[in-house]
């Protein structure tokens, strides 16, 4: 055995022949260094002739007979034991056959934390490259989300984390921070944030995971851990979904949230949901951020379809309210230059309904203006086909076709106000 593997005798062959050839040493016996990459290299010879086998689908092990495909399993569990360094290849292999042959959950992750371990040996007992120790926490973990078991993925994502009082563990809190972004389920993202509460590591966690810019609070509250779990979690029903729910939570965690309460509110605007409540909730955003473009545009928007569109005076209190038009200018105002023309487009539908059709007229030419620009630095960035371009072209041409609709008098198709029963203006200039 010594000679073999110290290469003095081949040590090759298909994998089964290689766990055949070494089965015989006593499992007590060391191997040393020179003799731990013999075995290392042989392996890693023969996983590439397996790895070459077509394979079943994308991300599907070869197809190995069983005898085979134990044997490989047998053969890498006997060489990760004696600490024999596999490449990252050979333990992506590992993980794909215990999958196939249905391992039990603990083996997958016990295959992960070995690949991960094998690295930091690599990397000189520092940590493992960030990229490769996130791809094997991934690769197991939806490897058990399949098997129907969540619960045992998350917490395991969940023990890594936090398994040390020193740092937190950043690949696997980026890991499960996006378990519970595709499960899109606003429990699993109350249990990520409670968690990471009770045991004092928010602050820590916000720091891998704030986005850089960031327009809301700098510190680790649970709340903006809520409102970004709404951001990545998709909003494509038009009524109730599951980003809806994360925005309720982090009004629940902090009821005044400007950004939580503004897309909220917005979002049960557009889904024609309550406009009483939306308006309160934007009202909510307003007072914290009067000086946002975006947060001033959707109260403006709502009042709109509530038919408040000129400034008005409470007789018994005095207390003054801005219409859609006035808080719409604002809005105008408030935007960047490169705007993509939406604020323009709901201010000139505010005019044209409080009969300022001369006014509103200017401010659609000025939308689909805007909006034609936006779409041209889409189309140089070389990102033309996507959502966002499409939704740039319809506002480019739904803005232009207002005023050319008056020019040959015809009623220009603004938008129609849900909280009213008025739906055209009483006529223009």
């Amino acid at each position: 055995h010594a000679r073999a593997l110290g290469g003095e005798a081949p040590l090759g062959g298909t994998l089964v022949a290689i766990r055949d050839a070494l089965r015989p040493i006593p499992e007590d016996a060391g191997l040393t260094s020179p003799q731990r990459r013999v075995v290392s290299s042989a392996i890693t010879r023969a996983a590439v002739v397996v790895d070459s086998i077509p394979a079943t689908g994308r991300s599907r092990p070869p197809l190995l007979e069983p005898e085979a495909a134990q044997a490989t399993l047998d053969l890498l569990a006997w060489g990760i034991a004696r600490g024999v360094d596999l490449a990252p290849g050979v333990h992506e292999l590992r993980l794909l056959l215990l999958d196939r042959e249905n391992a039990p959950v603990a083996a997958l992750q016990r295959a992960a934390e070995d690949a991960i371990g094998q690295a930091n040996t690599r990397a000189g007992r520092g940590p493992a490259p960030v990229n490769l120790e996130r791809a094997f926490l991934r690769r197991a973990a939806d490897m058990i989300v399949e098997r129907g078991s969540p619960d045992r993925a998350f917490d395991w994502l969940a023990m890594r984390t936090l398994k040390t009082s020193e740092s937190m563990q950043a690949p696997a809190l980026q890991e499960w921070f996006r378990l519970v972004v595709v499960r899109e389920d606003a429990a699993r993202g109350r249990d990520f944030i409670n968690r990471l509460r009770d045991a004092d590591r928010l602050e820590e966690a916000w720091s891998v995971l704030r986005p850089d810019p960031w327009d809301g609070a700098d510190t680790g509250e649970p709340a903006e851990f809520a409102y970004l779990l709404a951001l990545y979690t998709p909003d494509n029903d038009p009524g109730e979904s599951v980003a809806w729910d994360y925005l309720r939570l982090a009004l629940e965690y902090d009821p005044a949230h400007p950004w939580a309460a503004n897309d909220l509110g917005y979002s049960m605007l557009e889904a024609g949901r309550d406009l009483a409540e939306a308006e309160r909730l934007i009202e909510i955003a307003y007072a914290a951020r009067p000086d946002q473009a975006n947060i001033v545009d959707s109260l403006g928007w709502v009042r709109y379809h509530r038919g408040k569109l000129e400034d008005t005076v409470d007789p018994e209190t005095g207390e003054a309210e801005l219409g859609a038009v006035s808080l719409l200018q604002r809005a105008v105002a408030l935007s960047e230059p490169d705007d993509d023309g939406v604020v323009h487009d709901h201010l000139g539908d505010a005019l044209y309904a409080a009969g300022r059709t001369d006014e509103a007229v200017a401010s659609w030419r000025h939308a689909a203006r805007l909006a034609n620009q936006a779409l041209s630095r889409l189309r140089a960035a070389g990102r033309a086909d996507g959502v966002r371009s499409r939704e740039l072209s319809d506002l480019a041409v739904r803005a232009i076709m207002k005023p050319n609709a008056i020019q040959i008098g015809r009623e220009p198709e603004i938008e129609p106000r849900l909280g009213s029963q008025e739906q055209t203006p009483g006529g223009g200039e």
